[in-house]
């Protein structure tokens, strides 16, 4: 499902100069680096953030996105 819903950026777009929308995706369908090959389909301007503990182990969650 893609958050916000299209309604609601209608609504809240014309007082903004950018609406950020996001999208889950489940690890176990796909891998980060799977998707961030797909983004570069789209774009040349990707990037992935991954999430870390303070004992520098790997976190929980994995940021995607492109063209910034």
């Amino acid at each position: 499902m893609i958050f916000p819903s299209l309604d609601r950026v209608k609504a809240i777009a014309p007082g903004y100069d950018i609406v950020p929308v996001y999208m889950e995706i489940l690890s176990d369908v796909r891998t980060p680096i799977s998707v961030l090959k797909a983004l570069k389909q789209v774009s040349s301007h990707t990037y992935l953030l991954e999430s870390a503990d303070n004992s520098n182990h790997w976190g929980r969650y994995s940021f995607l996105g492109y063209d910034p």
